[in-house]
């Protein structure tokens, strides 16, 4: 009887790395075997949306209790730019992208007008300075000073 082929690592990381965009197959892949565990929750990390204040509590509770995972969180995206300051910005330090979307409205409406706390300002100014994208998706604010 002959064994079964093998595939270099390699290759294996590269087939696992164009997975990176789909969430369901990199579960599978880090369900299937122990080995490729680490590097698919890696990339099932790189880029985290969020709906709901909730996911970023438990998300927060998540890179609490699993630090490694932090500096490969690079992308995050949410509903609601409040939230995510205080509880992630510090915790994420390679994060370069962020995107923030209003999943309130419909398409087709007026952007919602965001008026940020101070102290959720303060807090995007020393925690954001990493952040070299930033995508604002129906989104206005009042004046220039509330975005700066």
């Amino acid at each position: 009887m002959s064994a079964s082929p093998h595939l270099p690592w390699e290759v294996i990381e590269r087939i696992i790395g164009h997975s990176g965009d789909y969430w369901r197959t990199l579960r599978s892949l880090s369900l299937t075997c122990k080995q490729l565990r680490p590097y698919s929750l890696c990339l099932m990390v790189a880029d985290v949306t969020f709906s709901r204040s909730e996911k970023i509590f438990a998300f927060r509770d998540f890179l609490c209790t699993q630090p490694q995972f932090r500096p490969f969180v690079r992308s995050i995206g949410m509903g609601d730019p409040t939230y995510l300051a205080f509880h992630l910005l510090y915790l994420l330090p390679n994060v370069t992208r962020m995107t923030m979307l209003d999943y309130s409205i419909r398409r087709g409406s007026p952007p919602r007008v965001c008026s940020l706390p101070r102290s959720v300002l303060a807090c995007y100014r020393t925690m954001g300075t990493r952040i070299e994208t930033l995508i604002l998706v129906r989104l206005s604010f009042p004046n220039p000073q509330e975005f700066c």
